[in-house]
This record gives C-alpha cells, structure tokens and sequence, in this order.
C-alpha cells in the first residue's frame, strides 16, 4: 500500500497514544514508511513525541489538527 501522511492522520485518534509498529500493522503498511511519515508529521507539529525509552517511541496526535 502506498501510504500518505493523510492517510496516517486519519487513522489517528485524538487522546490515543500509539507505536509506529502498530500503525504499520493496522494500515498494512511497512514500519519504516510509517516511522518516516511519522517524522515528517512531528517535523510539521501535527504529531507529538509523548515517550522515548530505549525500544520504545511512542507518538499522539496533536490536539490543533
């Protein structure tokens, strides 16, 4: 599947906190074009970082989309 950042917002809850690992599963997308659109998401401020640990990077949805 040819994944967008839109498509990826969309599929993002507002309040919900999410892995880049289960976005990919859920939208049948690859982990690596998912954390790339992530990036790219958080780069434009419509996703924030909540946590970084060592095997862990978990992302939200901003509150102004």
């Amino acid at each position: 599947m040819d994944l967008c950042a839109g498509d990826l917002l969309q599929a993002m809850e507002h309040g919900r906190v999410y892995q880049a690992v289960e976005l990919a599963k859920s939208l049948g997308s690859s982990t690596v074009q998912v954390d790339e659109l992530l990036c790219a998401l958080v780069e434009d401020g419509l996703v924030r970082v909540i946590s970084v640990s060592a095997h862990r990077i978990v992302f939200e949805r901003s509150r102004t989309v």
